[in-house]
């Protein structure tokens, strides 16, 4: 009688072993990582660009308000040289300007005021107006509604340089016309009547948060309707 020995199946369905398993993973899950990582970077990326375009596209519209504003200028008063006033009659400053003008919105062109002024912490930039022919006073605090002022944001905590303005005169403004309060990063400032034109330098953050300015726009306005001297 013949015996049968049971001998062992081949395997029909070959499987993986727990260290294949382990290795795939581990790969599978560094590949993952890269993906999400680049992802995460092009996104990044996007939103750098995107911010760097939308205050780019803020710095242009406020530089073209300025510009267009300051054209409009008048002589602040009947004999008076220039359109630019302070208030005690002092140099002018490079984080407040302002200026007589004509309102653009009137038919007529009716006399006003424009004013340009920088936040008392220099991060923010406001237009104000007012109408009349003769400056109202006293003058609100930068950005606050009231005595006939009206005030508009122009930039919203991005400001990163409050020293906004500078000027050109015909006088030789050096030696004894320096202010000797200035502070040190001033320069030497004219008196309103010696204004020729107004320099302008928007140095703007993409967000609050943000330490340093990637956006830095120039302009400048020749005062066209100055009366001669």
């Amino acid at each position: 009688m013949s015996r049968r020995r049971n001998r062992p199946r081949a395997r029909d369905d070959a499987g993986f072993t727990l260290v294949e398993m382990l290795v795939t993973m581990s790969i599978a899950t560094v590949v993952l990582f890269a993906i999400l990582q680049s992802a995460d970077v092009f996104s990044r990326s996007a939103e750098s660009s995107r911010d760097l375009a939308d205050t780019q596209d803020t710095g242009r519209a406020t530089l073209r308000v300025l510009v267009a504003e300051l054209r409009q200028t008048r002589p602040s008063a009947p004999g008076a040289e220039s359109p630019i006033v302070t208030v005690g009659g002092g140099a002018v400053s490079r984080r407040d300007l302002i200026a007589a003008t004509y309102l653009p919105d009137s038919a007529q062109g009716a006399p006003g005021w424009v004013r340009y002024c920088v936040s008392a912490d220099g991060r923010s930039l406001y237009a104000g107006h007012a109408t009349g022919s003769s400056l109202p006073t006293p003058l609100p605090a930068c950005g606050t509604d009231g005595g006939g002022w009206t005030h508009e944001l122009l930039v919203d905590d991005r400001l990163r340089d409050p020293n906004v303005f500078s000027y050109v005169t015909d006088a030789d403004t050096g030696g004894a016309a320096c202010q000797p309060t200035a502070p040190a990063d001033a320069v030497c400032l004219p008196s309103p009547a010696d204004v020729r034109g107004i320099g302008l330098r928007l140095s703007i953050a993409d967000r609050p948060s943000d330490a340093d300015a990637r956006t830095v726009l120039q302009g400048a306005v020749s005062l066209r309707n100055r009366s001669p001297a």
